[in-house]
Parts: C-alpha cells; sequence; structure tokens
C-alpha cells in the first residue's frame, strides 16, 4: 500500500510544481469508473521550466508505476543490472521544438521503503546504486531533437553512463527520527532520503523534484546548440 501511496503522492507533487496531468490512469479521458493502479501503469504531465540561465523548456513526464526494466539494448530504457523493477520512475522529456518532437533527456528513480532509514542503507543499498549506475539508453531514443546534435557529435554527452540521475529514498520518516544523524551521511550525494508520511504532506518531496528537475534542465542547458 505504501507503494501505491507514494505513486499518487509523487504526482500530487509534480502538481504542486505546476505540471499538468494530461493523460494515463485516472486522467485518461472519457474514464468511466476508477481504474486500478496496475504495473506498468504511467501518467503523462506537461509543464514549462525556466533553467538558470533563462531558457524555457517545455517538458513532458512520464510517471510509471512498478514496471520491470528490460535487459533489451533496443528499448528505450535497458539495465543490465539485477535490480531492474523501480517502485516509480520519472522519466523527463523535452518537447521544446517548434513540431511538437519529444526526446528523453532524463530520468529519477523514486523507492518506496517502508521501514527505518538505517535498515535500507543495510538490506538495500546495493539495489538503489544499481538504479543509480546501471539504467541506460541510447542515441536512438534520448537527445535526437536537432538542438542536442552539436553535443552528440561531440560525445560530450556520454551514453555508457547511466540516464539516471538521482534516486530518492521515499521512507516514513518520524519527527524524532533516530535515524537523522543518518540523513546527514547522504548530503550531496544521488541518492537522496526523502521522509513522506500520511499528513505531514509533500514538501520534501517537492524539494527533490525541484531540485532535481531544475539540475537536469541547468544541464541540457549546456549541450544545446
Amino acid at each position: 500500500m505504501y507503494e501505491i501511496w507514494g505513486y499518487i503522492q509523487a504526482i500530487k507533487s509534480l502538481e504542486n510544481m505546476g505540471f499538468k496531468p494530461i493523460d494515463g490512469w485516472i486522467f485518461n479521458k472519457g474514464r468511466e469508473c476508477f481504474d486500478e493502479l496496475k504495473d506498468g501503469t504511467a501518467v503523462t504531465m506537461v509543464g514549462d521550466r525556466v533553467s538558470s540561465s533563462e531558457n524555457h523548456h517545455l517538458l513532458k513526464i512520464r510517471i510509471i508505476y512498478n514496471q520491470r526494466i528490460s535487459a533489451n539494448k533496443n528499448v528505450p530504457v535497458w539495465t543490465n543490472g539485477s535490480h531492474n523493477w523501480p517502485d516509480i520512475r520519472v522519466d523527463l522529456y523535452d518537447t521544446s521544438d517548434v513540431d511538437g518532437s519529444k526526446t528523453l533527456i532524463g530520468m529519477l528513480v523514486l523507492d518506496t521503503k517502508y521501514r527505518r532509514l538505517r535498515n535500507v542503507e543495510h538490506d538495500a543499498w546495493d539495489q538503489l546504486a544499481s538504479y543509480l549506475d546501471q539504467i541506460k539508453t541510447s542515441e536512438k531514443y534520448a537527445f535526437t531533437l536537432k538542438r542536442y546534435e552539436s553535443a552528440k557529435n561531440h560525445s560530450i554527452i556520454d551514453f555508457s553512463k547511466s540516464i539516471v540521475s538521482a534516486v530518492s529514498i521515499l521512507y516514513p520518516r518520524i519527527v524524532s527520527d533516530q535515524d537523522d544523524d543518518l540523513v546527514q551521511k547522504f548530503t550531496g550525494k544521488d541518492i537522496i532520503p526523502v521522509g513522506l508520511i500520511p499528513g505531514n504532506g509533500t514538501v520534501d518531496l517537492d524539494s527533490f523534484f525541484n531540485e532535481q528537475i531544475s539540475k537536469r534542465i541547468d544541464r541540457v542547458d549546456h549541450w544545446t546548440d
């Protein structure tokens, strides 16, 4: 249940940032009844973000629930890691071309852990590190817009590296949590604990999304013509 609730909170958090759901799951047009959240369900959202250099990026986001990632390198996203089933995947697409084309420019992974953070570090670190380092794409599917051609031609975009820029651990942090000292250990790293419990809102998750999407936009800004 925490996985499902976490997925819903991720959608709400992105809505707080100004992204609008346009398709998928309960947002499908013409839906006649409440749809069960099934593995592989994806909600599409759109929104405009401005980089630190004041360039506008029209983004499309797909939030995917509990979908296995294939080892087949001929699909948009693949992994050769043994950990291949993240709870929540957030795919970021640039749709800024005038013809409406879109291309994958980044990914965030959110994994729900209904346990103490200390136990997560002990039991699941290899899994989280695999999500961060071993989920990949190719130039056939990512950075395909003309604006990225120069960066690809000069090998500035490295497709040998993971497309995932950060992994969030969603866990039920208590205000007086004894794991607060452990949270400090994660500061500055790309595996980031985010406290998420009912009644506390999505402030921490909002901060995670805002920071990570902004960082990604600023980075790809340097790769455009």
